[in-house]
């Protein structure tokens, strides 16, 4: 099963996304070429490293972005898009590429774990979606220090699988019991 087996999560995104899409759209800026890179700034729970993951999620994601009907009516609605622009959703298809570590890499702050290369609307489409997933999937996979009885600390990976889209709505007390 993957994520998109139950609802479409194109609309993965913050509006803003969309905003300046159609203005990259209008300016006829859509097709200029552009990287995008993907870092983080600390390690969770301030540990020395943290551990790669959710490139999954982010591929699946971007293999089956497509805009419904509904979607495209719901932007219409919002009278801020041009029908040119709607009618470019119809067919919109994500068409760059990701380069990222492998999953399971160690990996420091400060340094790319993920590249969007691809036309500006593409990289700026999937924005909001690749943050969100990579920085759930890196925050519950990374590693945590603990003590023990004889003062020896141990590394241990989370316990939970990375929570994908479609369970948002569990707490992290349901996620992560020992903490709670």
């Amino acid at each position: 099963m993957t994520q998109f087996d139950k609802r479409n999560l194109t609309m993965m995104m913050d509006f803003y996304e969309m905003t300046m899409a159609n203005g990259y759209f209008a300016d006829d800026d859509k097709d200029t070429k552009v990287a995008f890179d993907v870092f983080y700034r600390k390690n969770p729970d301030d540990g020395g490293f943290a551990i790669f993951a959710g490139l999954e999620q982010v591929i699946e994601y971007v293999e089956n972005m497509r805009f419904s009907e509904a979607d495209i009516e719901y932007f219409r609605a919002q009278h801020m898009f041009s029908e040119a622009f709607l009618s470019y959703l119809k067919n919109f298809h994500f068409t760059g590429d990701i380069y990222a570590l492998s999953e399971g890499t160690v990996m420091y702050p400060d340094e790319p774990i993920l590249t969007v290369v691809g036309s500006l609307i593409d990289a700026q489409l999937v924005e909001t979606a690749i943050l969100a997933q990579i920085n759930d999937a890196n925050l519950f996979n990374s590693p945590y220090y603990y003590l023990e009885q004889n003062d020896i600390i141990y590394v241990e990976p989370h316990k939970a699988k990375a929570r994908r889209a479609e369970t948002d709505q569990l707490s992290f007390c349901q996620i992560e019991e020992h903490l709670c």
